[in-house]
């Protein structure tokens, strides 16, 4: 007897054409059903909460589908993931009733657009984040964040080419989520953290001290708490980027630019095509002064595309959660 399944999945999306399934290119659909049906003996059909944008990745997309086996719901997360390639994976596998639809009974999508502010381009951060190289106001954000929010006619942040029908949609929440840190080195999120204990070089041997790398003569040495240049020689201190003698030095703030992270997350009943993107887009603007609050509060009112920030690449968004009744 057939039942009916509900999977989770992630997906890093940079390889594909989107979620759902098309004729110009492989899809996360395509793929995750051939699998099933390779697993099955026989054809699977996924019906997705909804789709992604090409290059757009997910840490929860849903779909579900039916399927007769007696493998429990456990062993059949890992009996999938065997089979897929190492950038999509089932994380959730669940028995639902026959009448449940991964689409038509969703309440809500949660997205992140994830962004970086450096005055120098950080690779590692690259990866997974927009890099802006230049400060933010995140106050202007924050309130324009506020007047996005609430049921309205969406159409001022569609592009051309959405499927979607009713262009009303209710977006429940919209929230700019920062995360800024003193110098290059964010101390609390993952990349390297120096704290109390800097390498300390004299005479050809090393040794723990407490500060800064000050170099004289030649010869690298950590003394208390930067990093000073003689002889036009470079080092690091205060995180902020200078020039002396000819040769970089980060010394003592000569750039004002902050280092930090910023996540924008948009929750809704569903969106547009490039919706969220073109949300996110319009908040950057806004922190560039670009935009003013009152201008995003217009558009959404008056349903305006001449007050919007452009779409943003989609290699940074994220599908984060998909909620049901």
């Amino acid at each position: 007897m057939k039942k009916r399944y509900l999977i989770t999945i992630e997906y890093d999306g940079k390889n594909y054409c989107g979620w759902q399934r098309q004729s110009n290119g492989t899809s996360v659909q395509a793929v995750v059903e051939e699998k099933l049906s390779e697993l099955f003996g026989g054809a699977v059909t996924l019906f997705g909460s909804g789709r992604t944008d090409a290059g757009v990745s997910a840490f929860a997309q849903t779909a579900h589908f039916d399927a007769e086996t007696d493998i429990p719901n456990e062993r059949l997360i890992h009996a999938i993931n065997f089979l897929l390639p190492r950038d999509i994976a089932v994380l959730d596998c669940r028995t639902v009733s026959d009448d449940f639809h991964a689409r038509f009974n969703r309440k809500k999508k949660t997205y992140v657009y994830k962004i970086y502010v450096s005055p120098v381009r950080r690779p590692l951060f690259d990866r997974e984040r927009l890099f802006v190289r230049k400060n933010l106001d995140l106050s202007a954000m924050k309130k324009a964040a506020e007047f996005m929010t609430g049921t309205y006619d969406c159409r001022c942040y569609e592009k051309a080419g959405s499927a979607n029908g009713n262009p009303v949609k209710t977006i429940y929440s919209v929230s700019v989520l920062d995360f800024f840190w003193s110098g290059m080195i964010d101390t609390g999120r993952g990349t390297p953290n120096i704290g109390n204990g800097m390498v300390n070089i004299d005479s050809g041997t090393s040794d723990i001290g407490n500060g800064m790398l000050n170099i004289k003569n030649g010869t690298p040495n950590i003394e208390s708490g930067m990093v000073n240049i003689d002889s036009g020689t470079s080092g690091i201190g205060n995180g902020m980027l200078n020039m002396k003698n000819g040769m970089p030095n980060i010394g003592n703030g000569t750039s004002d630019i902050k280092c930090g992270t910023i996540d924008i997350e948009v929750a809704g009943s569903g969106f547009l095509y490039k919706m969220v993107r073109t949300m996110a887009g319009t908040l950057l603007y806004a922190g560039l002064g670009k935009l003013t609050p009152v201008d995003v509060l217009d558009a959404v009112k008056n349903c305006g595309k001449t007050k919007i920030g452009k779409t943003l690449p989609a290699e940074f968004l994220y599908l984060t959660k998909t909620e049901y009744f």
